[in-house]
């Protein structure tokens, strides 16, 4: 992986530009002052906090000022572990007037994952509140602080005389630093780290600059057409993702206002919608359900809000839906972590069609790569050529490459000097089991690609063991499926795994089936049973094969070379998100269709 190449690459495609936070927050107090920047809500019943850029500015300068004073130098981790409080965002944009590293930290964490992740990030500083929904942070966090030999200073919002926030940042004396009054923080230096779940092992530090944090915001801006005037809602926490880089971060880049809702509750939270004229956020879907369900029940409509960032987990279709009829509302999937902040989003314009069933297309500056085993002289390559050249033009750079090209490190899945954040896999390895394929496999399993399909698509939709159950119609009405349905699925061949205790029926019935490999594709190991020889239903009889019954292909006659000449034909349906968007025909002759035979290969179909 060449870094310097790839840096060299985003700028030159206009994705990094060499701002960093700090600069936009000093475009929005030089453009508008007095425009609302913060608004932050208590659920314990403090007074609602309201901050204007000029206000917001001024406490951002004599926190850099005090962080300073306590010897942070840059480069140096100041960890906050905050609710949605507008401290937060005061640490967090100091730290980027001195060329500190901000860690944002998740509230829930103890004292087991924080003194991993202080000890890790070596931090200097670690801000907690004194009390947050019944947990005492402020002790907490004097106790690592004599664990941990690297953190010198705690600073508590709400706490003591001595390690309180107010007293230590905000009226510590030290003088107040103002916009260039110090180097800073440097566009391509590391500005974030954030630790991810953990779910998987021990949580990894993830680490952004700018340059990488800005590409994000400007293109979720550009897919959802914020800009000043937007009024976005941050009520997923600002130590994730979610609510520091889609929210937070995103309104300081526009120079829009924050509304920070510090505990979930969807009535108080739906009140504040539309009190405060919200008009975006972004959050998981039981976000969405509950909005939808507080509204219903009474709590007054966001007539603003109008775009839902939604990610996290599956959007079922009937919510959609239902947000569209109720609220006015569209719901953009995306998928995105920690490592590759936003990788792909359904715009609002396609979002109720499609946020379902997909997460959409990639965001300005993620790369694809479509994968093959030697892809070069597969017989469709043109065919890959032909998409690489249609996403260029819009904007999205493609690679076409072997699995094993691919490697997996600290910076993600990489082709070369590629970051690579999404495989269109074209595999016919289908659990990804092969040697060869383990860098891919390992960055499925891990989380850091999209591959598209992969081994669950498969196994829910493709694996030929289903066709047991789906032509089964005693089986279908037994688990509750909808008789309508079960009728429509008559019309597919009944099909039977081939099992020691069914082997001599199937062989003495095989004339009437077709025998496939449960995990196989296209034609590869399938036999006619009037073709079989004892030698090759010595293979088959196992349990790794199904038997169908036998369907005869169509035929027609077309001209070759100005002969009459009969070929098989089958039809094609393909489609998305449940509809059908294409139907063709495919010529062939032989046992199963392909592409080599004269005459052969798609084919118009008239629909009359």
């Amino acid at each position: 992986y060449d870094a310097a190449a790839h840096a060299q690459r985003m700028r030159a495609q206009g994705f990094w530009i060499d701002r960093t936070i700090d600069d936009f927050l000093v475009d929005a107090l030089a453009r508008v002052p007095d425009h609302p920047a913060i608004v932050a809500f208590r659920a314990d019943g403090k007074p609602t906090e309201r901050l204007s850029y000029r206000m917001l500015g001024e406490r951002v300068s004599c926190a850099a000022g005090a962080l300073q004073a306590l010897g942070v130098e840059p480069g140096d981790v100041v960890a906050v572990q905050l609710p949605n409080w507008w401290e937060f965002a005061v640490i967090a944009l100091a730290c980027g007037r001195i060329g500190a590293v901000v860690n944002p930290l998740m509230p829930i964490f103890r004292e087991r994952e924080l003194g991993f992740m202080l000890g890790f990030s070596g931090a200097r500083v670690f801000v907690a509140p004194n009390r947050f929904r019944g947990f005492e942070h402020g002790a907490m966090a004097r106790r690592l602080m004599v664990e941990l030999p690297t953190l010198k200073h705690v600073v508590v919002v709400e706490g003591g005389d001595e390690d309180g926030f107010e007293r230590k940042l905000l009226q510590s004396g030290a003088p107040a630093l103002r916009p260039g009054a110090a180097p800073g923080l440097k566009p391509a230096e590391l500005a974030v780290l954030m630790f991810t779940s953990g779910t998987t092992g021990e949580p990894k530090g993830v680490m952004h600059s700018a340059n990488t944090l800005v590409a994000c915001t400007n293109a979720l801006a550009g897919r959802f057409g914020l800009g000043a005037d937007a009024v976005l809602l941050c009520c997923s926490p600002l130590g994730h993702m979610t609510g520091f880089a889609a929210v937070l971060l995103q309104s300081v880049c526009l120079g829009a206002t924050a509304v920070l809702q510090d505990v979930w509750d969807p009535r108080q939270g739906v009140r504040i919608m539309a009190a405060e004229g919200v008009t975006h956020t972004a959050a998981a879907t039981p976000f969405l359900a509950d909005i939808c369900n507080a509204v219903a029940d009474g709590a007054p409509r966001p007539a603003r809000l109008r775009t839902f960032l939604c990610g996290g987990a599956p959007i079922p279709s009937a919510l959609i839906e239902r947000a569209r009829i109720e609220l006015g509302l569209s719901v953009s999937s995306l998928w995105g972590m920690t490592e590759s902040l936003s990788s792909t989003l359904t715009e609002p314009a396609r979002a109720t069609e499609k946020s379902s069933s997909t997460d959409g297309r990639a965001v300005e500056g993620v790369d694809i790569a479509i994968v093959d085993d030697a892809p070069t002289d597969q017989y469709l390559y043109p065919e890959f050529v032909l998409a690489q050249q249609m996403l260029a033009r819009h904007g999205i750079d493609a690679v076409i490459c072997d699995p094993q090209a691919l490697t997996l490190g600290d910076v993600g899945l990489s082709f070369g000097d590629l970051p690579v954040d999404l495989v269109y896999n074209r595999l016919v390895d289908f659990t990804l089991s092969e040697p060869r394929h383990a860098a891919l496999r390992d960055a499925y399993q891990t989380g850091a690609v999209v591959l598209t399909p992969n081994p669950r698509n498969h196994a829910l939709l493709a694996h030929k063991r289903n066709l047991v159950l789906l032509s089964d119609p005693s089986a279908l009405a037994a688990l509750g499926v909808d008789p309508a349905l079960v009728e429509r699925l008559r019309a597919v061949p009944q099909t039977r795994l081939v099992t020691p205790q069914n082997a001599d029926e199937l062989w003495l019935t095989r004339r009437q089936l077709f025998f496939k490999p449960v995990s196989g594709h296209g034609g590869k190991a399938v036999y006619r049973g009037d073709k079989l020889t004892k030698s090759v239903w010595a293979e088959i009889a196992r349990p790794d094969y199904v038997a169908q019954a036998l369907v005869m292909p169509g035929q027609r006659m077309i001209q070759i070379d100005g002969v009459p000449t009969a070929r098989k034909v089958d039809l094609r349906l393909y489609t998305y998100a449940a509809k059908p968007v294409l139907v063709a025909a495919r010529i062939y002759q032989g046992q199963t269709t392909n592409f080599r035979t004269p005459g052969g290969g798609f084919a118009p179909l008239l629909i009359l």
